[in-house]
Formats: structure tokens, C-alpha cells, sequence
């Protein structure tokens, strides 16, 4: 790929235990990333408010907040619009984010879906998939989605720990063992396919993040796509998940806020390591 690498956006500049202030990371100049989205747009409007351009992508401008990248880099395909993959030639790594559909739908715009996705690992294009996009891998590999074994939506901030696997993936050089990020799932990963690797799991052991041997693919079940802003506007129709007992993050809801604006840096800039090492496969390439 091409050295000549514009500068991408910067912005939180504050990490766990490995600062993320040097990562104003760029990418090749060559090509884009590419942003599948598995939610239809008339979903998405509610959460306008959330972003710099009501009129524009909302899910790009998210993507670009979370990860310090343009939004104007990001092309957007609406996967429910059952349209074919543009040529991955033009870009430097996919990405694809969460849903509030399941990937068992039987649906033609999902089998589509799923076949793109191994389209896209055959590729060998640097590719990072969160929550729904990484159940969609599994699933699009013969692996087994379904409810969580706390059967309860795990939806705040979760703590995460790298297995030995994950703690030698380029996906998390830099990161610490143990982590917090955010999270909004009811199904997550009960099977993998075969010969992958479990790269971290959950503060309840649920798989939580997987990698493919011998590939640049690497999927997350918590978010790296969504900021503390769009959090908080998920939060206000779920007050009493967050509050019932039954749930694995229970607490009050002023509680949960408070929660959210304290860990928000940290959050955030592991969300930039992650994604700065993404990049770097691209460069690699």
C-alpha cells in the first residue's frame, strides 16, 4: 500500500495502562475503510442528536468518533438494502458494527450477509467486527449463536481479560490484561468454528473476543463503535433492565451514568489502540 498516509483525526488522548496519546495513527492514502451496517437507517435517526452532521451517516460519524478516524474516510454499506460488497481492492480494512437483529433471522439481505463475510476473510483484508458483526462471523463459519447464559441483556460496561492467545494477537498489543469497554448484548458466541482462537472473554467467561489463525480478522463482542454520547441515548429506553436484579450489570441509573463518564477515557482509548493496530495491518500489506 501506498507510504503517503494522511493523518487521521485525534482526540481522547488518555489510556489505561498504555496511553493512547501518541495514536493520531493515519491510514494508506491508497484506499478507505469500508463500514457494513447491519441496522436500517430509519433506526438509526433517532440518534441524530448524537452526531456533528444530523444529515450524514450517523453510524460513520460514530465509527469516526470511537476510533479518531474522519468520517468522510468511511463508506458506509447498508447491508439490509441486500446489496452486493463493493470491491474490497478500494480499501484499506473493513469494519462492521452491532444490531438489534439476530443473526438466526432467516432473512435474504442476512444470508447475503453471511456469505460477504467470507468473501472478506478469503480477501485477507485487515477486518474488525463488533458485537452482531461478530456473531455474524461465527455464524457465517458454522459456529453457534444464541442467548447468554446470564439470559439478560449485559449492556454497560463490561470488564474483559485477554487470554494467553489474545494477549499474543497483534489485535491487543498494547493493551493491558484486564480492561473495561462498553457493551449492549443479549447473544453472543455459544460455539466457535473450528481451530479459531478464544482471544478474551467476559466478567461472566462468556467468549467475548476471537481471532482466525493465521489472519488479519479479529472480532470483538463489545463496542468499540459506539462513544459515551450514544450509550446514554441507549440507556433511556432500557432504565429498567439496567435497574432489575436479574441483570448482570445492576445498578441504579444515576449510578450507571456515573459509571459510563468515568470510564469514558479509558474506554476510549483502548478502542484507538485496537484500531491503530488494525491499521497497521493495512500498512503491513
Amino acid at each position: 500500500m501506498s507510504a503517503e498516509k494522511p493523518y487521521l483525526l485525534s482526540g481522547i488522548e488518555r489510556g489505561g495502562e498504555k496511553s493512547a496519546s501518541g495514536l493520531v495513527e493515519r491510514l494508506p492514502s491508497k484506499a478507505e475503510i469500508l463500514l457494513l451496517v447491519a441496522e436500517p437507517k430509519k433506526n438509526l435517526g433517532k440518534f441524530a442528536h448524537t452526531v456533528p452532521d444530523p444529515e450524514g451517516s450517523i453510524y460513520a460519524q460514530w465509527t469516526g468518533q470511537s476510533h479518531g478516524v474522519d468520517p468522510k474516510r468511511i463508506h458506509t454499506h447498508h447491508l439490509v438494502k441486500n446489496m452486493p460488497l463493493p470491491d474490497l481492492s478500494s480499501f484499506a480494512v473493513v469494519m462492521a458494527g452491532g444490531a438489534t437483529s439476530s443473526v438466526n433471522d432467516e432473512s435474504e439481505w442476512m444470508n447475503t450477509y453471511l456469505a460477504g463475510l467470507k468473501t472478506i476473510v478469503a480477501s485477507g483484508i485487515p477486518t474488525l467486527v463488533n458485537c452482531h458483526g461478530l456473531q455474524a462471523l461465527i455464524k457465517s463459519f458454522g459456529g453457534e449463536v444464541g442467548n447468554n447464559a446470564v439470559r439478560a441483556r449485559k449492556f454497560g460496561v463490561g470488564q474483559y481479560r485477554l487470554t494467553k492467545a489474545g494477549r499474543e494477537h497483534w489485535a491487543f498489543d498494547g493493551m493491558p490484561t484486564e480492561f473495561p469497554a462498553f457493551r449492549s448484548h443479549k447473544q453472543e458466541t455459544l460455539r466457535m468454528p473450528p481451530d479459531w482462537d478464544v482471544l478474551a472473554r467476559d466478567q461472566e467467561d462468556g467468549i467475548a473476543a476471537v481471532g482466525i489463525k493465521n489472519s488479519k480478522v479479529v472480532g470483538l463482542q463489545w463496542h468499540t463503535d459506539l462513544t459515551h454520547a450514544i450509550m446514554v441515548a441507549l440507556s433511556r429506553g432500557r432504565i429498567p433492565e439496567i435497574e432489575d436484579i436479574g441483570t448482570p450489570d445492576r445498578m441504579s441509573y444515576e449510578e450507571f451514568l456515573k459509571k459510563l463518564q468515568q470510564v469514558e477515557p479509558e474506554v476510549m482509548g483502548y478502542n484507538r489502540i485496537i484500531s491503530r493496530n488494525l491499521f497497521q495491518q493495512a500498512d503491513n500489506m
